[in-house]
């Protein structure tokens, strides 16, 4: 099973979050070769989404508010045998009431990289959260939210959101802040 996907631009490495399989893949984009294979999930996770940053790659899981971190050297070759971080996701974060599986889904950095945001599919609430600590921030979209929220994509300040099961896509315009956001 795989789930999200993100390239590494400076590598041209394909990373593949595993869902229940509990691991990361690393695939070179090229020729579909298998590089590397990390188990980077606790028992009864879910990896979901990835996103790249310049120290590792971040995974979210579904089913506990985990955030899983991969090192990475500066030039992003995946290194064999790499101890990978679980971070607690703290703060404003809620894990939802369940009736809807899937929890922390899609992950997208920040253009400086200083940040990444994620949604909660089941709350669709999206957060601002420190890649550091885990301490998440939410992003207020006033009394709107996108429920069923999976994979994200930023450019500039406009978040898309694609909700998988309400088959749709929300547009979001984010505050330069990430304090706030309005469903456009």
């Amino acid at each position: 099973m795989a789930g999200g996907r993100t390239l590494d631009p400076r590598t041209n490495d394909l990373y593949v979050a595993g869902g229940m399989m509990g691991d990361v893949r690393v695939y070179d984009a090229a020729n579909g070769q298998l590089l590397q294979r990390y188990v980077v999930g606790a028992e009864g996770g879910f990896i979901n989404d990835l996103t790249v940053l310049d120290d590792g790659v971040y995974a979210t899981d579904s089913f506990q508010p985990i955030l899983y971190r991969l090192p990475l050297p500066p030039k992003g070759q995946p290194v064999h045998d790499a101890p990978t971080e679980q971070i607690a996701l703290s703060g404003d974060y809620v894990v939802g009431d369940g009736s809807y599986p899937f929890q922390a889904n899609g992950i997208v950095a920040t253009p400086d990289g200083q940040a990444l945001i994620i949604v909660n599919s089941n709350t669709g609430k999206l957060y601002r959260v420190d890649p550091a600590t885990g301490v998440a921030t939410e992003i207020s979209l006033g009394e709107e939210n996108v429920m069923f929220g999976d994979g994200l994509a930023l450019e500039g300040t406009t978040l898309y959101v694609v909700q998988n099961y309400a088959n749709q896509l929300a547009v979001v315009a984010l505050a330069p802040d990430l304090a706030t956001g309005q469903l456009t």
